[in-house]
């Protein structure tokens, strides 16, 4: 027998299914518990960004998240999870598609006790509160949530069960077609069937974000008999059946609806059938019941993004890498001259390389780049980067020769101004990565330029840079407004980046002054191969000091 309130109860056990969602927030801002009570937490991470959580003290939340950002350069070792006693449970941090399962016992004192994501300052605004042995009030007047669900900015999706096996027997099936209202799926060949244990309906059943339909039906088990209400939302247009009956329509082109019908049902097996599709744009999907014995039961879980000033899941013709290989896009990609060539690494970093000027022209975080601009039509334009923590590098070449250490370095005025005696020569993958290896030439040196990909909750950049000849030549590793030292690593005041050198036995950075800015320039000296690494990470001080938890501000 299933109780439903914010959870399942099996016997004493109590299990809940959160999910770090995009826009720093989790879909669910708060649960019940016992005191007592053995939980079993399944946290998953749908966003394209990394997350933790925390569970704190009573009235520790914010202390606990102001700890995380004094961690430095202990952060990632830590998970972002500062050493106080304070902190009672807590999650390794999770990268974009990954879970954990969290096994803990609720305290036996009644009270509120804080969950938080303590990475990168996201405690300010993504938290959430066990109850324990206490009411919870009115979500408008919690002020233990975030303002965001207070003010009905969120779904109340914290206040819906994820019940794992509502629906028994639960099929569905998958549809491509461009409709401006549901179609007739029966006269439809589907593209894709199966069955899902999870018993809730999803529509990460389609891989297409765009374009597509499903079906989905179960088994309904209903102990008493009685009039049930159904709320049904989505984006675009949706229906529900109960016993092959029309319940809720909440059909056509929309952004999210929601839309109610009840129904008188039996004590038994009764018949489910959702019906949804997506034409583009926005992406929802929700669905919950109530009626006797049952406070709110979650049928269809919205996995779209919510809330969300970016979509960090494109919604066009997404480019993802796959089967741990990198995947490279030759197009116009604003940020980079007509040249550019974008490479995105499962390690969820990516960059585009400038072949004007032989220079990493931009790095970003999470989601590669969407195809749809120059798929679809006419293909004109240039297309944004997708993802976040979105850098984009000062446009200078990498290399020159002049006369001395004071010389102007050569500057790159337009978009499609080229590298001063330099040529490129285009670049080889290496076999199984599929990583791009750059090759190009300075005043007749051969260049090999390679970025290796460093995983990690905040993955990074390693240069690789080989110079085969003979001669005298500077190396531009960055420049800013104001370029500080601190630990081996340089900091730009104007800028997330950090640089270092990991063979810094090796090398001897210059800092100069140099029109209106700051370089960082090393000298070398060619007699037959030189060989160096420049890394390229994001500033973490920075990005808490700005807030900048999307691109650059």
């Amino acid at each position: 027998m299933l109780f439903f309130s914010t959870f399942i109860v099996q016997g004493q056990l109590l299990e809940i299914e959160l999910r770090a969602k995009a826009g720093l927030q989790f879909n669910k801002v708060r649960f019940e518990a016992k005191p007592g009570q053995k939980v079993v937490l399944d946290l998953y991470n749908d966003d394209q960004m990394a997350h933790n959580l925390v569970f704190t003290k009573e009235g520790k939340r914010q202390a606990v998240a102001n700890l995380a950002l004094t961690l430095g350069e202990e952060a990632e070792a830590k998970n972002w999870v500062p050493d106080t006693d304070d902190v009672l449970w807590a999650t390794p941090v999770l990268k974009p598609g990954e879970n954990h399962k969290l096994k803990f016992t609720a305290p036996n004192k009644s009270g509120v006790y804080p969950y938080v994501c303590t990475f990168i300052g996201h405690g300010f605004v993504m938290y959430g509160a066990m109850y324990v042995g206490k009411d919870m009030p009115e979500i408008a007047k919690d002020m233990n949530v975030p303002e965001l669900a207070r003010t009905g900015g969120v779904p109340n999706e914290e206040e819906a069960i994820v019940a794992n096996g509502a629906l028994k027997n639960f099929r569905y099936s998958v549809y491509e077609g461009d409709w401006n209202k549901l179609p007739d799926f029966e006269k439809l060949k589907p593209v894709k069937t199966g069955e899902a244990k999870s018993g809730i309906a999803d529509t990460s059943f389609s891989k297409k974000r765009d374009n597509f339909g499903i079906v989905m039906e179960g088994e309904l088990e209903i102990k008493k008999k009685g009039e049930y209400t159904f709320n049904l939302g989505s984006d675009d247009g949706s229906r529900l059946l109960i016993n092959g009956v029309p319940v809720v329509v909440n059909d056509g082109i929309h952004g999210v609806v929601r839309k109610s019908g009840s129904t008188n049902l039996n004590a038994g097996v009764n018949l489910v059938r959702i019906e949804y599709f997506e034409k583009g744009g926005g992406e929802h999907l929700s669905l919950d019941m109530s009626g006797p014995g049952i406070k709110k039961l979650q049928l269809a879980r919205n996995t779209a993004p919510k809330n969300s000033q970016k979509n960090p899941y494109p919604t066009g013709n997404p480019i993802i890498p796959e089967n741990n290989e990198a995947v490279i896009y030759r197009n116009f990609i604003e940020g980079a001259s007509p040249r550019g060539i974008g490479v995105g690494y499962p390690e969820k970093v990516n960059l585009c390389f400038d072949a004007n000027t032989m220079q990493i022209a931009i790095l970003w975080h999470g989601t590669f780049i969407d195809g749809a601009k120059h798929w679809t039509n006419r293909g004109q334009g240039f297309q944004k980067p997708s993802g976040h923590y979105l850098m984009n590098l000062s446009r200078d070449q990498p290399f020159a020769v002049l006369e001395n250490s004071d010389s102007e370095w050569p500057k790159v005025e337009g978009r499609d101004t080229r590298a001063e005696k330099m040529s490129f020569g285009g670049y080889r993958l290496k076999q199984k990565s599929r990583h791009p290896v750059f090759q190009y030439q300075i005043a007749g040196l051969r260049v090999t330029d390679y970025p290796e990909p460093q995983g990690g909750s905040m993955p990074s950049i390693i240069r690789h840079l080989e110079i085969q000849g003979n001669g005298e030549v500077y190396y531009l590793a960055a420049s800013g407004k104001n370029i500080t030292e601190k630990n081996g690593f340089y900091s730009f005041s104007d800028s997330m980046l950090q640089v270092g050198f990991p063979d810094k036995e090796n090398l001897k950075p210059i800092i100069r002054e140099n029109a209106g800015r700051q370089e960082l320039l090393l000298k070398i000296e060619l007699d037959g191969r030189v060989a160096f690494k420049q890394h390229y990470r994001w500033n973490v001080d920075y990005i808490m000091k700005n807030h900048t938890h999307g691109h650059q501000k």
